[in-house]
């Protein structure tokens, strides 16, 4: 299963037409490897004692190059009965090199007061809600809370956790399209 943004989609199955720059979807079920990254004992000990519980993981991404994505909140396309029991965490398998649509976020910008959308939740609707005037709301409120924009140039290894309400994207590409992220 595979992202399907260029098509406006939220998903399809991969096919002969897979595109690299979608991304694949739960690799820790049928992969080893991908699992020993998901339920990194240091990774599943952090989550337990912030939540009190042991975590579940669930809609784990491969971004082999970066997708684009405009800045958001995860409680808005994650749907999940609690919003704010959720916690996303990214793991880097390659060095990140400035350019090549890294990950950039809000600093601070967990702590906003909560966007709430047509249907009074926090869950964005297609066809109901306005996504470039919730995109510049979020802008527009990180600017009044002062919360300052930041990259995140990982090292291979290096995993940066955060906050289900925390805005944050990738910028956009500068350097050549084959580059991996």
């Amino acid at each position: 299963l595979t992202t399907d943004h260029k098509r406006g989609c939220t998903y399809r199955f991969a096919d002969e037409s897979f595109d690299a720059y979608e991304s694949i979807f739960d690799l820790y079920v049928p992969l080893e490897s991908a699992r020993k990254i998901c339920f990194h004992p240091r990774i599943v000990r952090f989550l337990e004692l912030l939540f009190e519980c042991r975590p579940t993981a669930m809609q784990q991404l491969l971004f082999q190059r970066s997708n684009g994505h405009h800045p958001h909140q995860d409680t808005a396309y994650v749907c999940i009965e609690r919003p704010m029991q959720l916690a996303a965490t990214w793991v880097a398998l390659e060095d990140v090199v400035a350019g090549r649509g890294e990950l950039t976020y809000y600093e601070g910008s967990h702590r906003l007061p909560h966007m709430r959308f047509a249907d009074g939740s926090k869950r964005f609707a297609d066809g109901i809600d306005d996504e470039p005037t919730t995109r510049q709301l979020l802008l527009e409120r990180c600017a009044e809370r002062g919360c300052t924009k930041r990259d995140f140039l990982a090292e291979a290894g290096d995993v940066f956790l955060w906050a289900a309400d925390l805005v944050h994207g990738s910028n956009p590409r500068t350097r050549p399209e084959a580059e991996t992220r």
